[in-house]
């Protein structure tokens, strides 16, 4: 453990020098994992130095970079998508407006360069950080403030040494490397950057768990010490209030509107105003059901009336998600692929270096006499000169050539064993497999490699149902306005809809209180990733189309099914093709409508019939009554409201190329 330098202990400050006797001894307790992050990024790079028994390190070329391809064969750019499950079956439409919003988030927050860069840190070093948080700065027709969600690579945070799980933990470092302007901007101060750096400044923040359970923060320069930030509530709701009289100011750049002073001050609220009275969401389905029966739905039930105070929703854990690689019962970081794959690399580094070293040795040699002159010089032809035919015997040209053929060997046997250990195949790979002659057993070895990776996705998706949920946390604590997005119905429609964190508050029936309800189950949707595949979707519809899953391919109602599905997909030109295949069902074919144009008296008795049965329908039924249910002698002509050229009886020609008119109608 280090101990902390005495220029510290010196600082005033109670507070400032208990948060840094912890920083000291947690960054002691981490200097290990630290040294096995620099030598994992070195083997990442192509660093080929080696350790010898002895430990010393020994120079060495890497020509074969085993552990980067290895590496780059597993990134996943799949984003598992959140799956939100309600314990009640009230809480249903609340799970899924919760999880349709989270889905559009995850597009606004850019989350495919976030993945991109995790991947790569999990499989180096074992570990990743996400750290979710409410961005302030975000100003939207939502409300004040957005979701934010950024990463931290494991040699940025240092946690709480000694802890088992990382659920555990009361407290943590986290290194950020900020521009002095942002830094000055933010904090109204004039913090010195790194000496070297003249516009970046090391910030060094205290995360933990103050008395009340809350989540608070502690901020300081590293290299002046000055203190940046002292939150002790940080994730509680406050607010700028003028100093003098206590009024709420919105407007900073403006005077007190009431006692025109200019001081402000900051004030934490434990609860707040209900902005709207509190229905009881529960009997909607019931509600609903009525009012299909023809029964007049009841009134909703007003649980609290507007202006009720309700206490602000408090997060009581860290903001920090810990994604790893292979769980290791001796560390809460992991297992790294690189850490398998070091000996290996170490040894592949050995043998391809001494290859090298044997093949640039290796050459040719010249005997001759020694009172003879060879030229030495690039010439293809070189004259020489003798005087003795017999002096001939005497030149020869020797060729030394290095055998390799084991230390190959070698080096591909070391190259199988680490990939061998990863559960790698040439399949997965996408290379040539000698082991698998056929198409089906290539998808078999390919299976049983996606299985030995399966802990790995799997270690995956726990992350991201973790993210999801502490999203859904943040939205409770601090969404006031209601979050806007769009969804679509069964039909492809785009509807509009809404997350309203009020509508997650219920009445305690014990205690009579108004209580937040975060009691769902967060995971992912394990068919996301085909879902977020438009074309593999596409290609899955359009083999259900064929095989007749919709039902007749030549149905037009099966072939209106089919391009609704496509259209909701999203499928180009989809939307154009499905109002042409409506516009089409409501005209004649084309057969039919030129055997009217050919006997225009097919239509004088088609506008006949259709008014008398117009005229039967009408006169035997009573004023104001319905028609009876069931099928009548005489088909519904007017009903089926088709739609045929509009020709003149008279003479049988068409009155407008291409016109068509309703043939209820018998007016020109």
């Amino acid at each position: 453990m280090a101990d902390t330098p005495e220029t510290l202990k010196e600082l005033p400050g109670t507070m400032y020098n208990k948060v840094i006797a912890l920083y000291y001894r947690a960054r002691g307790e981490f200097k290990k994992k630290l040294n096995e992050i620099e030598r994992e990024n070195a083997l990442y790079n192509g660093d080929g130095t080696v350790k010898g028994k002895d430990g010393k390190i020994a120079n060495a070329e890497c020509l074969e970079n085993m552990t980067f391809e290895l590496i780059e064969t597993q990134i996943s750019n799949a984003i598992p998508l959140p799956k939100v499950t309600a314990r009640r079956a009230a809480d249903r439409e609340l799970a899924a407006s919760v999880e349709q919003y989270l889905r559009l988030e995850m597009d606004r927050l850019d989350s495919e360069l976030l993945n991109d860069r995790v991947e790569r840190g999990v499989l180096k070093h074992g570990a990743y950080f996400y750290h979710i948080y409410w961005d302030t700065t975000k100003k939207t027709k939502s409300g004040y403030g957005a979701l934010g969600i950024r990463d931290y690579s494991l040699n940025n945070v240092i946690v709480q040494p000694g802890i088992a799980r990382f659920q555990d933990a009361q407290y943590l470092f986290t290194i950020d490397d900020v521009p002095k302007q942002i830094l000055d901007q933010q904090y109204h101060g004039d913090f010195q950057p790194i000496p070297g750096l003249y516009d970046v400044c090391r910030l060094i923040t205290f995360w933990y768990i103050n008395p009340k359970g809350y989540v608070a923060r502690y901020g300081w320069i590293e290299n002046t010490n000055e203190v940046v930030f002292d939150d002790a509530d940080y994730e509680s709701r406050r607010i700028i209030q003028c100093k003098k009289c206590h009024t709420i100011l919105k407007d900073l750049d403006q005077v007190c509107p009431v006692c025109g002073s200019e001081s402000q001050e900051y004030a934490i609220l434990e609860s707040e105003e209900l902005p709207e009275d509190l229905l009881d969401d529960s009997k909607i389905d019931s509600a609903v059901n009525d009012q299909l029966a023809g029964m007049t739905p009841p009134a909703p039930t007003v649980i609290a009336p507007k202006g009720t105070h309700v206490p602000f929703y408090h997060i009581r854990q860290l903001p920090f998600v810990l994604r790893v690689n292979i769980s290791n019962e001796e560390s809460i970081f992991g297992k790294s692929d690189i850490s398998i794959l070091e000996k290996n690399q170490e040894t592949l580094n050995k043998i391809n270096t001494k290859m090298a070293e044997n093949i640039l040795k290796a050459g040719s040699f010249v005997t001759h006499p020694a009172d003879v002159k060879i030229p030495n010089d690039d010439s293809t032809l070189k004259r020489v000169a003798i005087k003795d035919p017999r002096m001939m015997q005497a030149f020869s040209v020797q060729t030394v050539q290095a055998n390799v053929q084991q230390d190959n060997v070698f080096a591909d046997r070391m190259y199988a064993k680490g990939r061998s250990s990863l559960g790698i195949t040439d399949s997965y790979q996408g290379k040539r497999d000698t082991t698998a002659e056929s198409g089906k057993a290539k998808q078999i070895a390919a299976a049983q490699s996606a299985g030995r990776l399966e802990s790995k996705r799997r270690m995956k998706e726990a992350a991201y149902g973790e993210i999801y949920r502490l999203m859904f946390k943040f939205l409770l604590a601090y969404s006031d306005d209601k979050q806007y997005f769009i969804r679509k119905d069964e039909k492809g429609d785009i509807l509009d809809d809404f997350f309203y964190r009020y509508s997650f508050l219920y009445k305690d029936d014990n205690t009579g209180n108004l209580m937040w309800n975060d009691d769902f189950l967060f995971s992912v949707d394990n068919a996301s990733i085909l879902s977020s595949n438009r074309e593999a979707m596409w290609q899955e519809t359009m083999q259900n189309f064929q095989s007749g899953t919709f039902g007749n391919p030549q149905d037009p109602l099966t072939l209106q099914l089919y391009w609704e599905v496509m259209s909701a997909l999203n499928y180009p030109l989809a939307q154009t093709a499905l109002k042409n295949l409506q516009a089409r069902t409501k005209i004649l074919p084309y057969e039919l409508q030129m055997a009217i144009m050919d006997n225009p008296a097919i239509l004088q008795q088609l506008v006949a019939l259709i008014q008398q049965s117009k005229q039967t329908s009408g006169a035997s039924q009573p004023q104001g009554q319905a028609a009876p249910q069931g099928p009548s002698v005489q088909p519904d002509i007017a009903a089926m409201n088709p739609v045929i050229p509009e020709v003149d009886a008279g003479r049988g020609e068409s009155l407008a190329d291409g016109g068509v008119v309703d043939a209820t109608s018998t007016q020109r």
